[in-house]
């Protein structure tokens, strides 16, 4: 069940990631004409910098629990606690996204 968990933990994890780079990806095309725009909008540059680490932690989780990288436990877990964390920087729900590969990435390491 070890396997299971992860595979479906990386796999929410890819789709969760494409999800946050789709939406910065909808942000920036047509790229700005200028990046004044985007600093004069409040919140602007703080919801594409948690987009970005966002999809990019997500990538990196769903590479190391697809792969089974030898990552410390504690490691796993603290990475996985944060996105949920950091999502709610984009909006509030957003967090329950990032809840549900969390349960899977515990259950997944609680059994080894």
């Amino acid at each position: 069940m070890k396997t299971g968990a992860r595979a479906i933990a990386a796999i929410l994890y890819a789709l969760l990631g494409l999800l946050a780079l789709g939406a910065l990806a909808i942000l920036l095309v047509p790229a700005p004409r200028s990046w004044s725009v985007i600093v004069s909008t409040p919140g602007a540059a703080l919801t594409m910098g948690v987009l970005l680490s966002l999809g990019v932690v997500s990538a990196v989780l769903a590479f190391v629990l697809w792969r089974a990288g030898r990552l410390p436990v504690v490691a796993l877990r603290i990475l996985a606690l944060s996105l949920p964390v950091v999502a709610v920087g984009w909006n509030f729900v957003a967090p329950l996204f990032w809840v549900v590969p969390l349960l899977f990435v515990w259950r997944a390491d609680a059994a080894s």
